[in-house]
């Protein structure tokens, strides 16, 4: 291969590799404009999970975000991807917990789901649970659900 094809497509290569860091922002873990938001959920003061955490805008915005809590009742909310974010603004949340149990049995009927946390957290509206979440400030929250 002459020196000048194998020059090309190296320069070719460094530039493809600059165009995907620049697209996916250098492996940062928040996406563009958005603050990293992450807590935990408790439930009479005990780790509840797994359920949902979902933040709703307080302005009717499009821009709902939610996380999935994990046994331990922790979670970190996303907006696009896991983990990436929610965009600077007021919420109203809502945050369900699930029963941990299998869904189905063996001959793929479906079992319905069993939710643990009481209604009114379940809906953002009556939850009594809101968040603000500014530009640029890392924000850990916790919820605790009582009966």
């Amino acid at each position: 291969m002459p020196s000048v094809l194998r020059h090309t497509s190296v320069v070719s290569g460094l530039l493809f590799g600059l165009m995907i860091a620049l697209v996916t922002g250098c492996g940062s873990s928040t996406g563009p404009g958005l603050t990293p938001v992450s807590g935990t959920v408790t439930f009479n003061g005990k780790p509840a999970g797994p359920g949902t955490v979902a933040f709703v805008p307080t302005d009717g915005g499009s821009n709902a975000a939610s996380g999935n809590i994990d046994k331990n009742g922790n979670f970190t909310m996303s907006l696009f991807n896991p983990g990436d974010g929610v965009k600077p603004g007021s919420y109203q949340v809502s945050v369900t917990i699930e029963k941990e149990a299998a869904h189905g049995d063996a001959k793929g009927n479906l079992y319905p789901t069993t939710y643990l946390s009481p209604a009114r957290y379940m809906n953002p509206a009556t939850s009594g649970f809101t968040v603000t979440v500014e530009k640029g400030k890392s924000l850990v929250v916790k919820y605790d659900l009582v009966p």
